[in-house]
């Protein structure tokens, strides 16, 4: 058993064991929060628990490996062997799996995919990148699970791909971050809503552009997790309805907050009150009082604003940090997370906007 440490703080133990009936190497892992020679223990039991049950499974079905299954069919196979993640990484796997069967046939046999022609035109098929990340999952998973006899050593050397001319738009014109005459013109538009939702809505706004929270953790949050020294403690995610602990140890962090966040936080007090709700520890509540779900604040988002979503807010929320000449290594710590490859980017474009902008000015310096 070897332990390997992950980006996010947590440790992964692996262990390898050999397919009793393909005679090859096979791998099961389990993750804990942190290494110790405790969780080594406990994880060295799991896993000869999985490696057992992998080989039972195994030999029990004997006659059933390398059986000619649709790529459906191996889907479902794949989205059991996922249950046991959190909800929302499962949907995400889901809605994955779907979205690529709207591009591609998904009662092709697995016996015809049989070489690197055959999966190069799939790979064509699948006209967007998430699409052909999702076949490349599920296809490898179906090679080390023993669902694909006859499969190309290096299926996917060819990474040129077909897009289709929406797509390419899209990618094209999806925008990072917003500017500061666009983040004010939205609040503008919110603001013109008077109902409920709309007052709502644009505190929520501040509050993301202020603190670059995840939208679930705004969902999530109560009025005690602020305290009197202007301290927000995010503890918990919000998914369909389910408050659920955070994506990852690093999401667990205490943040400081300026007055507009205060300010907004109490003024959804006054909301609920001024339209006759009972006032519950909630802050960003439906009109029930309850926690409203994400799809619904989305679509009422989107009605007032254009194209907007909630997750261009943390966007900004780093670029405006990056403006004020905050470190990469701060902004990542304050949006919880250790490496991301769009605040990178981000922060990147903007130091070099910087950049240019001190390049313009010294170019017109006239000292003599």
């Amino acid at each position: 058993m070897r332990a390997e440490k992950l980006n996010d703080g947590r440790v992964k133990y692996v262990e390898e064991f050999k397919n009793p009936i393909t005679n090859k190497r096979q791998r099961v892992s389990v993750t804990y929060e942190k290494h110790s020679k405790k969780n080594e223990k406990l994880a060295q039991k799991e896993l000869i628990l999985k490696i057992e049950k992998k080989t039972k499974q195994t030999l029990t079905h004997k006659k059933n490996i390398y059986q000619d299954l649709t790529l459906g069919e191996l889907s479902k196979e794949f989205l059991k062997d996922k249950v046991e993640l959190k909800n929302s990484t499962l949907d995400t796997y889901k809605r994955g799996v779907n979205n690529l069967f709207s591009a591609i046939d998904k009662d092709i046999r697995l016996s015809k995919i049989n070489n690197t022609l055959l999966i190069n035109n799939l790979i064509d098929d699948c006209q967007t990148k998430t699409n052909i990340k999702y076949l490349k999952i599920l296809l490898t998973w179906g090679k080390e699970n023993d669902f694909i006899e006859n499969f190309p050593n290096k299926p996917f050397n060819r990474v040129s791909k077909k897009i289709n001319k929406t797509d390419k738009i899209n990618s094209i014109n999806k925008k990072l971050y917003l500017e500061k005459e666009e983040v004010n013109k939205i609040l503008e538009d919110i603001k013109s809503h008077k109902s409920y939702y709309g007052e709502m809505i644009y505190c929520l706004v501040i509050l993301l552009i202020n603190t670059g929270l995840r939208i679930g953790e705004a969902m999530a949050l109560n009025y005690d997790d602020i305290d009197d020294d202007n301290i927000l403690t995010v503890d918990k995610t919000l998914f369909n309805k389910n408050i659920q602990t955070p994506k990852s140890i690093s999401s667990y962090r205490k943040l400081a907050v300026n007055d507009a966040v205060v300010e907004c936080i109490n003024k959804t007090k006054e909301i609920k009150k001024k339209h006759g709700l009972d006032n519950t520890n909630i802050i960003f509540t439906n009109m029930k009082g309850r926690h409203t779900s994400y799809s619904q604040l989305h679509k009422i988002l989107k009605e007032y604003t254009g194209n907007y979503g909630f997750h261009i807010f943390r966007h900004t929320h780093a670029s405006f940090l990056a403006e004020m000449g905050v470190s990469l290594d701060q902004i990542q710590r304050r949006l919880g997370h250790e490496n991301d490859m769009i605040t990178k980017k981000i922060y990147v474009h903007i130091t070099e906007k910087i950049k240019e902008k001190d390049n313009e000015l010294f170019r017109s310096l006239e000292l003599l």
